[in-house]
């Protein structure tokens, strides 16, 4: 029997999302101190995110058999193909999540001699010595993530993994007794934090003006922290980042007007992406809409250029993480103020909305949470809605009868 070779089969079609573009620019920056890894040719240097992919294990994949471990006869290309699909299953910001998560596990491996035979397939007792060598040191969640790391890199090379374990379930429960005392929560971002900031910035400044409309936006939108700017200044994708075209304005049932931003591609809807929006807000000097027409004025980006483009001496520019927040920053010591971290401004406009009326459901959906991630959401913040809440004893019970309920 030959195979088919028909131009319309229904099989080993392209995949019509193309691979994640790799800016020439980065350069894998310089292992932290503390994670001292041995250099070994199955490790190259590269980008944290590209570590999943390109950090090999010794023992290669098995070649496909049935059930009865005859081969079948599967070409290179389809072997390759399952993997080249599997990584898709994985946004670039998990991969950059799980390679640091590889980097941990394969210096513990280095450090306790452990040869490359043996760190993959992973057994079951270097699992758990792994587990037991890192708590004490990192969180629960950093542990937990070390691990999904060094699974999903033995999904991605066709390896198995060890079957559920108990004392593994354990081991993870009680890391978060032995785990290091957490941070101290610094405070959410507020609209009076914003207006005072506004004072020290120059709004006809491009740059200023897009970190402004950028930090607004962010905060009145509901939205994640980055997804108003970019990592780096070559790292917009038409495809995944807004752009002035994304921008639309509706008036809802009661004529009032809402702005929307459709948002491509985002952590929960890589491919279908997402709508944020907001309402003017002209009672205060932090108004979205003012923000947002002071940036188009001064910037006049095009419709297909990342929206919060800007113009410098060098030229167009996107308008990048860490600019923003070097512009914010600089705002702030010119007041003497502390300016809080740029996830901040998420909690600080749920807080927003809930001291000002807005039900808790509604505000779920304002930020695109699902049930269960928004209680973890609000269980995760309790400390530091508490203060705010408790002159609002009704807002209050809510949110703690919300956060009480058993997740499911």
């Amino acid at each position: 029997m030959t195979r088919s070779s028909g131009t319309n089969a229904p099989f080993d079609r392209p995949f019509e999302h193309a691979p994640r573009t790799r800016e020439k620019s980065s350069r894998p920056r310089p292992y932290p101190a503390h994670l001292p890894l041995t250099l070994s040719a199955y490790r190259p240097h590269v980008l944290a995110r590209d570590r999943l992919r390109l950090w090999m294990p010794e023992r290669k994949q098995p070649l496909p058999v049935d059930r009865d471990m005859i081969p079948i006869p599967l070409s290179e290309n389809d072997v390759k193909r399952v993997f080249d699909l599997l990584e898709f299953a994985y946004s670039e910001g998990t991969t950059a999540l799980y390679g640091s998560g590889l980097l941990v596990y394969h210096v513990f491996c280095d450090l306790k001699g452990i040869p490359e035979r043996q760190r993959a397939p992973i057994s079951i007792d270097l699992l758990r010595s792994f587990i037991a060598s890192i708590a004490g040191t990192y969180s629960y969640s950093h542990i937990d993530n070390c691990i999904c790391a060094v699974r999903a890199w033995h999904a991605l090379h066709g390896l198995s993994w060890p079957a559920d374990d108990d004392i593994v379930r354990l081991l993870l429960k009680a890391s978060k007794i032995v785990a290091p005392p957490a941070q101290k929560k610094r405070p959410p971002l507020s609209v009076d934090t914003m207006v005072t900031l506004r004072t020290a910035m120059d709004l006809a400044d491009p740059l200023a003006a897009a970190s402004w409309a950028a930090l607004v936006l962010t905060f009145w939108c509901t939205a994640r922290r980055g997804e108003f700017t970019l990592k780096t200044l070559t790292s917009f994708d038409p495809k995944k980042h807004v752009k002035l075209s994304d921008y639309r304005v509706q008036r809802g049932n009661d004529n009032t007007e809402v702005h929307i931003f459709h948002l491509p591609s985002t952590k929960c809807a890589p491919i279908e992406g997402e709508d944020v929006y907001f309402a003017p807000q002209p009672d205060t000097l932090a108004d979205p809409l003012a923000a947002l027409n002071n940036h188009l004025r001064i910037n006049n980006p095009s419709s297909g250029e990342f929206l919060l483009s800007y113009a410098d001496a060098n030229g167009r520019r996107v308008l990048t993480r860490s600019a923003m927040e070097s512009c914010l920053q600089r705002a702030a010591k010119r007041l003497k103020i502390s300016l809080p971290p740029g996830h901040s401004a998420r909690i600080g406009n749920v807080l927003w909305h809930l001291t000002n009326g807005t039900p808790l459901d509604a505000t779920q959906i304002k930020g695109r949470w699902k049930s269960r991630a928004f209680q973890l959401y609000l269980r995760e913040h309790a400390e530091i809605m508490s203060p705010y809440l408790l002159a609002r004893s009704d807002i209050h019970d809510v949110v703690t009868r919300r956060i009480l309920l058993p997740i499911r």
